[in-house]
């Protein structure tokens, strides 16, 4: 585990295309990062007092089951020079070849200016 992802950990329960229900991470917040098992990211799309509801950033399946774990970091993306005119996922890597690009400084998407 990375010192960005903490110990908090909840269970797929159920899995709809590119989003999945997961029990468990009480202290995940809107907007949070989140880490499955495989590897595969996903993005805390909304939760309730029991659910947290998880959109899936990869093609690779998320299966009921697997421990998802929180990353404790906003949904951010890289921004830098070596980046302009570049079509990136929203993981930073290229869109043609699949490598992660030269990062720049991560911001978070959802920020009021």
């Amino acid at each position: 585990m990375s010192a960005q992802e903490t110990k908090e950990f909840g269970i797929v329960k159920e899995v709809y295309h590119s989003l999945a229900l997961v029990e468990g991470l009480p202290s995940v917040l809107s907007y949070q990062m989140v880490k499955f098992e495989t590897g595969v990211y996903g993005l805390v799309l909304s939760f309730d007092s029991d659910r947290v509801e998880v959109m899936v950033f990869d093609s690779q399946p998320v299966k009921v089951g697997q421990r998802c774990f929180s990353q404790d970091q906003p949904f951010s993306l890289p921004v830098a020079d070596s980046l302009l005119g570049s079509a990136i996922d929203p993981l930073g890597r290229d869109l043609f070849s699949g490598q992660k690009k030269k990062k720049g400084r991560l911001m978070p998407v959802d920020i009021h200016p």
